[in-house]
């Protein structure tokens, strides 16, 4: 059997893959009838051989793969206070900083409706703490006339642009990219 691997061929720990097992294990629980037919499990070339899927128009929108489940739950372990998250995905996210004790409030950032339609009413039964607040919006334009104290930037395929990081630093605490913390994650995992 070939052992598991992050991406930079580091073994996942024990305790990894057994976090890992208990979060894929609860995608499909979460799942209600119209979300099944845009959420789907895929198999992939990557060492899980698993990856969820949220498609809309048959167009693959993102993925929940198990190394960004790690990742997220690295940053998100960090987060405090009132929290803003730019891009809902497939509520990975969210459902992390509902899990954090640290965490007040959360409001997110999506922009395509769509997403919020079929991702939200899956993910919200499943909250155990908060009440996320949603704002139907371009993060890369966001102005939130208020302050937060921990931000995650997780809405680009691609890289935040170093102007949207400035803006968000000038109302937030603590702003973590998901591109640019990547190595520190990863080495964090190790």
């Amino acid at each position: 059997m070939t052992e598991l691997q992050h991406l930079d061929r580091t073994p996942y720990t024990a305790e990894q893959l057994a976090w890992l097992r208990g979060v894929t294990a609860w995608f499909p629980k979460v799942w209600h009838e119209t979300s099944k037919k845009c959420v789907e499990l895929r198999s992939s070339p990557g060492r899980f051989r698993e990856t969820y899927a949220l498609t809309i128009d048959g167009v693959c929108w993102m993925t929940a793969a198990p190394p960004d489940l790690l990742d997220h739950r690295v940053v998100l372990d960090d987060a405090f206070g009132d929290v803003v998250l730019t891009g809902l995905g497939m509520g990975v996210a969210l459902v992390f900083a509902d899990r954090n004790q640290r965490v007040k409030s959360v409001t997110v950032v999506e922009r395509d409706q769509r997403v919020a339609d079929l991702v939200l009413p899956m993910v919200t039964p499943h909250l155990r703490r908060l009440a996320p607040t949603l704002v139907m919006a371009d993060a890369d334009a966001y102005d939130p006339k208020r302050r937060f104290d921990f931000a995650f930037l997780d809405h680009a395929y691609e890289d935040v642009s170093t102007e949207t990081i400035a803006r968000f630093c000038e109302f937030t605490s603590a702003v973590v990219s998901w591109w640019d913390e990547r190595q520190e994650v990863e080495a964090s995992w190790r």
